[in-house]
């Protein structure tokens, strides 16, 4: 389970279209979740110039290397 949650107000690196189309539609617990593909969050990450964001894209790349 993730242990925070980002909200994008505004997301660079993709469109909200873009993302949206290639969500993962899961649940969590009892509730119908959406959730951001590997890719579209990588690129979104990669996009943010923050030390925070970053760190994710490096650990997010990692992941990507494991499949």
């Amino acid at each position: 389970a993730p242990d925070r949650i980002d909200f994008f107000l505004r997301m660079g690196g993709m469109s909200f279209e873009d993302a949206w189309a290639k969500r993962i539609a899961d649940r969590y617990g009892d509730v119908d979740a959406n959730w951001i593909d590997l890719d579209s969050l990588l690129a979104i990450k990669s996009a943010i110039d923050k030390p925070r964001h970053q760190e994710d894209a490096r650990v997010l790349r990692e992941v990507k290397k494991l499949r």
